[in-house]
């Protein structure tokens, strides 16, 4: 059964010997194999504390859907003096007896088909490299010093392309990286945190490219597949999107020419989508099997993941346990997607409202509605029904705090105004990219005059169900829907693999669930409560295949019909 394991964390180094007042150095020279199957790496790191032990990570991804750890680099060589010993899955302990330290490695490909990047589990989030294109994330094929997350230690970086092909675009969180007179710039970039350099895309290739202007900015999109429809809609689509999120948000603190790179995932037999932001950039994936019909589908999830470049990346969790500010980072993401989609034009105020009202349905309907975050850091990687309960859970809570402040101050004061405050230069650099619950608050208190800690410890911490009502709604209506019901400890029996907890007279009671059998095959699973649950557990009596529909208690949903008109 599936592990719990944070991709997203940084192991942790045991020393505390390097100085924060000085930036190291470390240059990444990045050559293209002949064949264009791999690309070596040269990394030359200059350590401006003198030290004898460094630890390093080194790049690795963990696929959910497979279930597997995989190291995404070859060949980890020190070229200078000193030992490399493995202390770990994917960290290595650097005894050095020089200020500066040379590796060398090569990134494999894991997607050579020159048409598009793979389509399996999280195949398109490590590299792919072939003879049209490369695409591959900071996290998963850069060797990085590692340091404890509060040292925030520094580091500037500089980039190096050799035996690219000189028609090929390349770009990065680092810049463009343009040929002129036949050679290749170098790229750089200055006062990085570690997680900063995991957080960053590499593409080059035959991407088709087209540069806008956005307020004084230069958006960089780069395009590589073939959909079946035309860049220019893609392209248009975008274009409104950025300028819909300049405008609702006072703030862009990210380089002035921005990479947005669009790349084909999968042709006509993978429906998958999604994104990923990074430091100084965002990336989507779309399959090739997309037509006009599909921007619907797709608008929504573009909009949440161009969001983040402010809640998620300018508001970072440097958290060991990430899942517990998930409510944040993903549900006011949603809410204000929302804002984006509606104020870009992709949907109307009923559109705008019906996602609100589905915010509030699936949040009243899901079976963990009630959980503490304290278990829901600590299984939402079991569930995928835990793990969006984060996206529509913050998002009526965005929505439940929005009306609040508007009320508290008499009208004066919203959420957008919170937002703002939170995400000042002065808040910015006193969170210290550390966004937690006493941070939210202080926010609330100094900029509003509201101490919201008793809401967040109520409705967040505790699990205590979110009050829908607020000044925000003119009308409502209430409609009965039966809620979604296990039955029993389905994220506990999944870990340990024995069925526990079974509600007695519940569908699965009915059905023959007993506490105690071994847990051995799900081979059914329905988001409907009328769908069907199919396991496979055995006993002392021998293997039994259980089906029932997961139909919980009736309950209440409130759906909201008219909004008021506010500023």
């Amino acid at each position: 059964m599936k592990p719990i394991i944070n991709t997203f964390c940084l192991l942790i180094c045991a020393y505390n010997l390097f100085s924060q007042a000085a930036s190291d150095n470390i240059k990444y020279t990045f050559k293209l194999s002949e064949s264009r199957s791999s690309i070596n790496v040269t990394m030359v790191y200059q350590v401006n504390t003198l030290v004898d032990t460094i630890e390093l990570r080194v790049p690795s991804s963990y696929d959910r859907n497979k279930m597997t750890n995989t190291i995404t680099i070859d060949r980890l060589k020190l070229l200078s003096e000193g030992n490399l010993v493995q202390k770990g899955f994917n960290s290595y302990q650097l005894v050095s007896k020089g200020q500066s330290i040379r590796l060398s490695y090569t990134i494999p490909t894991f997607s050579d088909d020159t048409r598009q990047l793979s389509c399996d589990g999280d195949d398109y989030f490590i590299p792919a490299i072939n003879t049209k294109f490369f695409h591959m994330y900071g996290d998963k094929s850069l060797v990085i010093p590692n340091f404890d997350i509060s040292e925030e230690k520094r580091f500037n970086i500089e980039l190096e392309w050799l035996d690219f092909p000189n028609e090929w675009h390349i770009a990065s969180d680092y810049g463009i990286a343009k040929v002129e007179n036949g050679t290749r710039e170098k790229q750089y970039k200055e006062g990085l945190l570690q997680e900063d350099i995991g957080n960053s895309l590499f593409i080059g290739g035959t991407y088709r490219k087209n540069t806008f202007k956005a307020g004084d900015k230069n958006f960089h999109l780069y395009l590589f597949g073939k959909w079946k429809f035309e860049d220019e809609l893609l392209i248009d689509m975008i274009k409104r999107i950025t300028e819909a999120e300049l405008k609702l948000w006072s703030h862009f603190y990210h380089n002035k020419e921005y990479v947005i790179s669009v790349t084909q995932k999968g042709i006509d037999d993978c429906g998958r989508i999604g994104g990923r932001n990074m430091y100084d950039s965002f990336c989507f994936y779309l399959p090739g099997k997309f037509t006009e019909n599909h921007f619907p589908l797709f608008t929504n999830a573009l909009i949440h993941e161009f969001t983040h470049t402010w809640i998620g990346v300018d508001i970072v969790v440097n958290h060991p346990e990430p899942g517990v500010m998930k409510w944040f980072t993903e549900g006011f993401t949603d809410y204000y997607a929302n804002r984006v989609g509606l104020e870009a034009g992709y949907i109307d105020k009923a559109q705008y409202i019906g996602q609100l009202n589905k915010f509030i349905e699936t949040y009243k309907l899901s079976p963990y509605r009630s959980l503490s975050i304290q278990e829901y850091n600590k299984n939402y990687l079991f569930d995928e029904r835990l793990e969006n309960l984060a996206y529509h859970k913050g998002a009526v809570f965005a929505f439940y705090l929005d009306g609040y402040i508007r009320e508290k101050s008499e009208g004066k004061l919203n959420l957008d105004h919170y937002m703002e405050a939170l995400f000042s230069n002065a808040s910015m650099a006193k969170m210290n990219r550390n966004l937690n619950f006493t941070f939210v608050n202080s926010i609330a208190e100094q900029a509003l005059g509201l101490d919201i800690s008793d809401l967040l410890e109520k409705y967040i911490v505790e699990g205590e169900i979110i009050p829908i009502a607020s000044p925000l709604i003119e009308s409502y209506d209430t409609k009965e829907k039966i809620a979604f019901e296990y039955g029993f400890d389905y994220i506990t029996s999944i870990e340990k693999e024995v069925i526990s907890s079974v509600i007695e007279n519940s569908n699965a009671y009915k059905a023959g669930l007993r506490n105690g059998q071994k847990f051995l095959a799900i081979n059914g699973m329905t988001s409907d409560p009328s769908g069907k649950m199919i396991f496979v557990v055995s006993d002392e009596e021998g293997k039994h295949t259980i089906e029932y529909s997961p139909k919980g208690p009736t309950i209440a949903i409130p759906v909201i019909t008219k909004l008021k008109e506010k500023d």
